[in-house]
C-alpha cells in the first residue's frame, strides 16, 4: 500500500527524527498528531510544492484516459483525473488524431458528443493527508523525499545539512533524467 505516510516515515528516518516517527505509527491522520503536528505539516507543505515543481519542470508525468466532449465540443479539464500542465495529443476512438485548442478550463475539439483519448502531462494531485496515496513513481520518491528533507532543514536553519540533501536530490534528478535521455535515444 503506497500511502503518503510511508514516504513521511523515510523523510522522518533521514532526519533522524524519532518523535516524528512515533506520532506517525500512532495515528492515521495529521489532525490526531499532538506535539509534531506542525513539523508534519511542513513536511507536507514541502513534498507539495517539491513534487509540483520537479514535475512541472524536470520530469513529465504523462498519462492517457479516454473521455467524452460534450454538446459543445468541449472537453472539460475537470472530467480528467489530474490537472494538466499541456495537452500532448487528442485522438478518436480508433486512433486518429484531432485538432484541439486548448483553454484555461477545457479542450476545444470540432466534434460534440465524441469519444476521446486525452494523453497530457500532468502533476501529482496535491497531498492533504498522510493517509493519502502517493501518485508518484517510486523511482522518483527518494529524490522528492531528499528535496523536502533539505527544505524541512533549512526551515529550522541547518543550512549545512540542507545542503548535503539538497545536493543528494540534485544527483538523483541528474541521474533520473540520464536514464529518460538513455531511454529516449536507444527508441531512435
Amino acid at each position: 500500500e503506497n500511502m503518503f505516510k510511508n514516504f513521511l516515515i523515510t523523510c522522518a528516518e533521514m532526519l533522524n527524527r524519532e518523535d516524528i516517527l512515533n506520532e506517525l505509527y500512532k495515528f492515521d491522520t495529521v489532525e490526531n498528531v499532538q506535539s509534531n503536528q506542525n513539523d508534519i505539516l511542513r513536511l507536507i507543505h514541502y513534498y507539495n510544492h517539491t513534487a509540483a515543481a520537479v514535475f512541472e519542470h524536470y520530469i513529465e508525468l504523462i498519462t492517457s484516459e479516454t473521455v467524452s466532449s460534450n454538446n459543445l465540443s468541449e472537453i472539460e479539464y475537470c472530467k480528467l483525473s489530474y490537472e494538466p500542465i499541456k495537452i500532448i495529443e487528442v485522438t478518436d476512438e480508433i486512433g486518429h488524431e484531432l485538432k484541439f485548442t486548448t483553454t484555461p478550463f477545457f479542450i476545444k475539439i470540432l466534434h460534440p458528443n465524441k469519444l476521446c483519448k486525452v494523453t497530457y502531462h500532468f502533476t501529482p494531485a496535491e497531498i492533504k493527508d498522510f493517509s493519502d496515496p502517493i501518485t508518484i513513481p517510486k523511482k522518483v520518491q527518494r529524490a522528492i523525499a531528499y528535496a523536502v528533507v533539505s527544505e524541512f532543514l533549512a526551515s529550522k536553519e541547518l543550512f549545512k545539512e540542507s545542503v548535503f540533501w539538497k545536493d543528494k536530490f540534485t544527483n538523483e534528478l541528474f541521474k533520473l533524467k540520464q536514464k529518460k535521455e538513455r531511454r529516449l535515444k536507444s527508441t531512435f
